[in-house]
């Protein structure tokens, strides 16, 4: 009888180890899938040593042009940033004020979306730019001009460039002086409004700032809507009208052909609040414009 049990036992010991030997195994793939997965899971996304941040976009620097949803579409981005500052009578350095600036995005109105997509098409020829300094960000509307976003009548205060008389038309008060310098390298593109602006007697707060362009195109295109909005539906590239000739015209309907009108490019209220300025006193303007 003890032989019987002593054989069945020992009989039975390979099977158990055969048993025991693949429950480790089991163990054993077992863990060696979980340490697989556990990098994948646990492991943060660690980016190469020479790899770029991507950039977060502010919506007082910068605005993009409104495209049709694509996870992989970046769209056109133009950067803005001002630079005021206030110096007195007597050289001595007041005020300094440094914000961005936004893009003005009007498709029915002269706005720098209108720009940007007239010049591309060919439909719209440019002239010369210009400066704006508002003494308030609620200007009553006057003349069709956007309330929110155009530069008009006494409210307004135009600094430009020398060799136009576009400005001088349509603004009560404009001075020439403004310059405008476009550099172009492999680094970027970067586009500088500056100058010295004397501050005239009538003009005592800068409330809104704001980057203006005039424009020229077919008077056949510049239709408008019975709340003096403009529409422009057209095919193909019809504006041939240059720059120079632009930049002398008068504001309106410059001949039989082409009308000259005044948009807006960026615009902001400067922050955080109103400057205050006297007469006399001069206002060193550096506004620089890149695109991405």
């Amino acid at each position: 009888m003890m032989k019987t049990t002593k054989h069945s036992m020992f009989s039975s010991m390979p099977m158990l180890a055969a048993a025991c030997g693949l429950i480790a195994i089991l163990a054993l793939a077992t863990a060696s899938v979980a340490q697989q997965a556990a990098p994948a899971q646990a492991k943060p996304a660690v980016a190469p040593a020479h790899a770029t941040a991507a950039p977060v976009a502010s919506p007082s620097s910068e605005e993009e042009s409104p495209v049709p949803n694509s996870g992989n579409h970046q769209g056109i981005k133009v950067h803005g940033h001002w630079i005021l500052q206030v110096k007195n009578a007597d050289g001595t350095l007041g005020e300094r004020r440094e914000f961005d600036n936004s893009l003005v995005h009007e498709a029915t109105l002269p706005g720098g979306d209108t720009l940007l997509a007239g010049l591309i098409s060919g439909n719209m020829s440019v002239g010369v730019p210009a400066i704006g300094f508002l003494t308030t960000t609620t200007i009553p509307s006057s003349g069709g001009f956007d309330i929110s976003n155009d530069c008009y009548g006494t409210q307004c205060f135009i600094y430009y460039p020398q060799g136009s008389s576009f400005f001088t038309h349509m603004q009560v008060y404009t001075e020439t002086g403004l310059v405008s310098t476009l550099s172009i390298a492999p680094g970027g593109v970067q586009w500088v409004l500056s100058g010295n602006y004397v501050v005239p007697a009538e003009l005592t707060q800068i409330a809104m700032v704001q980057t203006l362009y005039e424009a020229c195109m077919l008077t056949s295109l510049a239709q408008y809507n019975s709340q003096n909005q403009l529409l422009v539906n057209t095919t193909g590239l019809s504006s041939d009208f240059s720059s120079i000739a632009c930049s002398a015209s008068n504001y309106g309907t410059i001949n039989a052909n082409y009308t000259a009108m005044a948009g807006t490019l960026t615009s902001t209220a400067v922050t955080p609040g109103p400057l205050a300025v006297t007469p006399g006193q001069i206002i060193a303007i550096k506004v620089i414009i890149t695109f991405s």
